[in-house]
């Protein structure tokens, strides 16, 4: 009933439950509040980044994808774990979580301050909701989260979308850990007039990835196909010999690295100046770049590394050259220092020959918060566990 992937509204739905928690007349209501909330703050803790829920998103109007300021997640995170400058944070007129007899978990707080220190992991997620009149959503979310970024997808496979009521999903996201809100986004987004309010770009953009690679197919539509990347992104370098297309692009944000390849080349544009009837309304937005590709619909492969793996960026740019996007018979195939993905969008995927199937997904598996499906979650980090069980008349208070 709520929207997960939703940075502004899951806030709202965050602070219906906290009043549930504190004032409802039902004992049963409040214990379902708060364990419902325990529930949203660890899955938050897994897949933050300086507090922000990373991952793939929807409902997410302009100035919730462009800005962390709109949102109390930052406000939270250093209340919580003392995560963040509070001197830059907004703390919006959100004060139900300081008030509320609610409490965050230890263990919850502990993950949210120590995340960077686990080794990298993935998260899977199936949302199934059945929705009478209106579309069914029906989606597979995957994110990749190492210590320097979290790389979302929505797993557009076996007819698998993130498409909801009131649209404006985001189907890749790139998170880097480097001190300031600065996602990276594959989409299509390129106007913010009210035509577009309610719009779903997921006929548009569709995706599949699996660890640190991504396969993209933008701008299906009438929209311009692109990658956004934030103002603490370096600009965009081409990488190649003189005289080749320009194929291979690269970037950086702190430890954070990302590789992107499109063929027939790019235009790289400041992104106020390229697209200004999107990005130019926030003084916020100086600085950033959008990548273009030549080719329209465009199709994208994605690499993101880290330097405690790849080491220094001139590293990553000799890495990036080995990076080939291909099209063979209908199926996009990615490769890259010898690892591969391919993808027929909306169809199949596979990764070093291994099928991906989305379909398959619990829902909700990670080495910290995991349900198959049933009513029952199991938490565990830093030697705390706390396992969920479905109330019954019987069970309830």
């Amino acid at each position: 009933w709520y929207e997960g992937e939703s940075p502004g509204y899951m806030v709202l739905s965050i602070t219906a439950l906290l009043q549930m928690a504190d004032h409802a007349p039902q004992a049963e209501v409040r214990t379902l509040a708060s364990r419902q909330l325990e529930l949203i703050f660890a899955d938050w803790a897994q897949k933050q980044v300086n507090g922000f829920p990373a991952g793939p998103k929807s409902r997410t109007y302009s100035f919730w994808a462009l800005s962390d300021r709109s949102t109390p997640w930052a406000a939270w995170a250093w209340m919580a774990a003392g995560i963040g400058d509070p001197s830059e944070i907004n703390f919006m007129d959100r004060p139900e979580l300081p008030v509320s007899n609610f409490e965050i978990p230890e263990s919850v707080v502990k993950l949210l301050t120590e995340r960077r220190k686990q080794p990298s992991y993935e998260i899977k997620a199936r949302r199934q909701i059945a929705l009478g009149k209106r579309k069914d959503l029906d989606t597979g979310l995957y994110s990749y989260a190492t210590p320097d970024y979290i790389l979302g997808t929505a797993q557009a496979v076996g007819g698998l979308s993130l498409q909801v009521s009131g649209g404006q999903e985001i189907g890749v996201t790139l998170f880097p850990e480097c001190g300031k809100f600065a996602p990276l986004y594959l989409w299509s987004r390129t106007r913010n007039d009210e035509s577009d309010k309610w719009r779903s770009w997921m006929a548009e953009d569709r995706a599949v990835g699996d660890r640190n690679l991504v396969i993209a197919r933008l701008g299906a539509g009438e929209a311009i196909g692109h990658a956004y990347l934030a103002p603490a992104w370096s600009r965009p370098e081409i990488v190649g010999t003189p005289g080749d297309t320009g194929d291979t692009i690269v970037s950086q944000c702190g430890d954070a690295y990302v590789t992107l390849v499109s063929p027939g080349g790019w235009e790289i544009a400041a992104a106020q100046e390229r697209f200004p009837e999107y990005y130019s309304s926030s003084k916020l937005l100086k600085g950033s770049w959008v990548a273009v590709p030549r080719r329209q619909p465009a199709t994208v492969g994605l690499e993101a590394g880290r330097r405690a793996e790849h080491g220094d960026f001139a590293a990553w740019k000799t890495r990036a050259g080995s990076a080939e996007l291909t099209t063979v018979e209908g199926e996009l195939r990615f490769s890259v220092a010898g690892s591969r993905l391919s993808f027929v969008p909306g169809e199949r995927a596979s990764a070093a020959g291994r099928a991906l199937e989305p379909r398959t997904y619990p829902r909700l598996q990670s080495p910290f918060l995991s349900s198959d499906g049933t009513g029952q979650w199991t938490f565990s980090f830093g030697g705390a566990q706390r396992r969920f069980e479905r109330l019954s008349p019987e069970k309830a208070p």
